[in-house]
């Protein structure tokens, strides 16, 4: 104020006048700063400008700074000094205004945009995710905690793509855990991350014993990993989604789905049990253990009211032998070909295990369909929760033993064997998780409209 004075300043301003005009009125030199030495001051504007730059920081522009008064022969300031006219200056531009209000009278609210929304094709009325799944508007606090785990997520995946591979699994997995407590959060109607357990939900396994001694003999006990279930997101995310796989039998699109059974704690799964259940993973799994899938020619209605699943495969006998284990009618066509039959009981009590081939879905195709043997600890993970499950494994590892993950990436003895099933199991995740999340989200949309 008592430099507006000094110039003749007065309220209100001529609607003509600039910000950049009123500051050459006030600081006519050209430096916001107030100079109280003789050695020449740094342009102040250059250095705001340059600073929003990726990669520009002081230490950069005070080398550029000194090269300009050698050229100039004039004195220039030590770093110390720059940066310290540098911040008066910060202060100076930093405009505040502070508000006079009593308490209650009115509210401030901040507003950071639009929410997600879908246009209702019947009534043309836009309505958030969050409205049209529940019927309720999203308070502004939900809002934000739905869209910064979103936000994470997507950069996350966008940084894995671009990382070196001795890290890329790690940022994966965080990519899978803040979209999947994104997707949490939405399906959740009535509270919000306050509520929700903190942690993965997993836990590793003796790992260290399993991959102790040579790191070549490690590697070869690779896929002998296991984890443990606990509680947390991994639970938290597997109730949300109601452990649902979204079957496709006729058409890309979802065409039925099947909510299995929500698993209890406690439960341990190895690595090798996620992989050889994985279809995408055949073409490199085959090598180094047996499959545990088979190709679903076609589903049809018994006649009891129940499930008959026609299914081929090179090796189908040992999944017909797991299924005719827990009571379903097996009946051989020939010596790749089976017909599984069950009633509508066992179908609710033993649902069949079903995974999908989405690499037929990026070239457009429907996904193919497969069935594969129940898990050891007798429980069903969707195909959402088997991919998170893979990503942790990965991720944990690259995490907490890089010796060996480095090791599997370079190659070189049992890594030459194991790393074509790590890597496409990595490019697996990472396409065919959001995909399945993009399923999930419109089914339910679908549901609701439905309702």
């Amino acid at each position: 104020m008592k430099l507006a004075q000094e110039h003749n300043l007065r309220w209100p301003l001529e609607e003509s006048l600039t910000d950049r005009e009123i500051d050459k009125i006030i600081h006519p030199d050209g430096n916001t700063a107030k100079k109280t030495t003789d050695r020449k001051m740094p342009d102040f504007e250059h250095v705001k400008n340059e600073l929003l730059r990726n990669g520009v920081n002081k230490k950069l522009l005070w080398a550029e700074y000194l090269e300009e008064c050698r050229l100039q022969g004039a004195k220039p300031l030590m770093y110390s000094q720059f940066c310290h006219y540098i911040l008066q200056d910060e202060r100076v531009r930093r405009a505040t205004m502070h508000i006079n209000r009593k308490p209650g009278e009115q509210i401030e609210v901040d507003w950071a945009g639009d929410p997600a929304y879908i246009i209702d094709s019947e009534t043309g009325e836009q309505k958030t995710w969050f409205n049209k799944i529940h019927g309720r508007t999203l308070s502004t606090r939900r809002a934000n905690e739905i869209a910064c785990a979103a936000k994470q997520a997507r950069e996350y995946f966008r940084n894995a793509k671009q990382a070196d591979y001795s890290v890329r699994s790690l940022l994966t997995f965080y990519g899978v855990a803040s979209l999947s407590w994104a997707v949490t959060l939405l399906l959740n109607r009535n509270n919000g991350e306050k509520v929700l357990t903190k942690g993965h939900a997993l836990e590793v396994s003796q790992w260290s014993d399993v991959l102790s001694g040579e790191i070549s003999d490690a590697l070869r006990n690779l896929s002998k990993l296991e984890v443990k279930t606990c509680h947390g997101l991994f639970e938290d995310f597997l109730k949300a989604v109601k452990n649902t796989t979204y079957l496709h039998t006729c058409s890309s699109g979802v065409d039925a789905c099947i909510p299995y059974p929500i698993p209890d704690v406690c439960k341990r799964i190895s690595l090798e049990e996620l992989l050889s259940r994985t279809p995408d993973l055949e073409q490199d799994a085959k090598d180094c253990f047996s499959m545990n899938c088979a190709i679903v020619g076609s589903l049809s209605k018994g006649p009891d009211g129940g499930l008959v699943i026609d299914c081929s495969f090179d090796d189908a006998s040992s999944v017909a032998e797991c299924y005719r284990n827990i009571g379903y009618a097996i009946k051989e066509i020939d010596s790749s070909r089976y017909s599984f039959g069950c009633s509508i009981d066992l179908f609710a009590l033993k649902p069949p295990y079903f995974f999908h081939s989405y690499i037929r879905k990026t070239f457009g195709c429907i996904p193919q369909l497969y069935i594969a043997v129940p898990l050891n600890c007798a429980c069903y993970y969707c195909e959402m929760g088997i991919c998170y499950l893979i990503s942790y494994f990965m991720g944990m590892l690259s995490r907490y033993f890089p010796t060996h993950w480095v090791s599997l990436v370079n190659g070189g003895g049992a890594g030459d064997r194991l790393w074509p099933i790590i890597n496409r199991a990595q490019n697996y995740v990472e396409s065919v998780f959001p995909e399945l999340i993009v399923e999930l989200i419109q089914d339910t949309l679908m549901d609701e409209k439905k309702n």
